[in-house]
């Protein structure tokens, strides 16, 4: 675990004091002859992804167009703990990097006591687990809607589709408080559409990318049989 070489002062504290906690004294400088063995593998001290989720639907008939039905369905979802897979070196330094020691991302690394191992020097990393860890969070929050009109002849008129308010993953251990935003990019645009008039479907996803509104339109018509 990198200490004195650290311009971020907070990290450095937290690992000073962090490695303390878990054995390894103060002023402590572990070198390796050899770089350390370990195993690529399932991690079983993973822990559940824990999912937060808020959803309001409503169902509207207005009276000016009593033939028509509007269908709200509002999501707001949030995901912590998700698991995602970092090297020997991150976990290693993401377990004393946080204001109190990380014990689950710990639990992937087994050092040596003060008197070593072989060719392993005092307190260095004898053993290791190099795969998934729950570190990382996804937030999105969005519209799910779809208008229906029958006509009097029977006929039902179809418009559905998504509004993608936002799209937020944090994947950097080392910066929790960072997170990508993609809405509104390539993979998730911003507002999609489908409208279906028998026996044509016409489909719409408008994304933004560069500063650019884009349309990628389809047309689908039901295979004769």
């Amino acid at each position: 675990t990198v200490i004195n070489s650290l311009t971020d002062t907070v990290v450095r504290a937290n690992r000073t004091k962090n490695c303390v906690a878990i054995g390894i004294p103060a002023g402590t400088t572990i070198t390796y002859a050899s770089t350390p063995g370990g195993k690529n593998q399932g991690n079983p001290f993973l822990l559940p992804e824990t999912s937060y989720t808020t959803t309001a639907s409503m169902i509207i008939t207005p009276r000016f167009l009593p033939k028509a039905t509007i269908v709200l369905d509002y999501y707001d979802i949030e995901i912590k703990d998700v698991i995602a897979s970092v090297s020997v070196q991150t976990a290693a330094n993401q377990c004393v990097s946080s204001e109190n020691v990380n014990q689950a991302i710990c639990a992937t690394i087994t050092r040596t006591g003060a008197a070593g191992s072989g060719t392993t020097p005092p307190y260095g990393i004898i053993d290791f687990i190099q795969g998934s860890v729950n570190y990382a969070k996804l937030y999105t929050r969005g519209m799910d809607y779809q208008i229906l009109y029958r006509t009097d002849s029977n006929v039902t008129f179809s418009l559905s589709g998504n509004y993608l308010f936002d799209w937020r993953y944090h994947n950097d251990i080392a910066n929790p408080s960072y997170y990508d935003r993609s809405e509104g990019y390539t993979g998730l645009p911003r507002t999609r559409f489908s409208f279906t008039q028998p026996p044509c479907r016409l489909g719409l996803a408008r994304h933004r990318g560069l500063g650019k509104a884009h349309g990628t339109p389809s047309l689908d018509r039901p295979r004769a049989r």
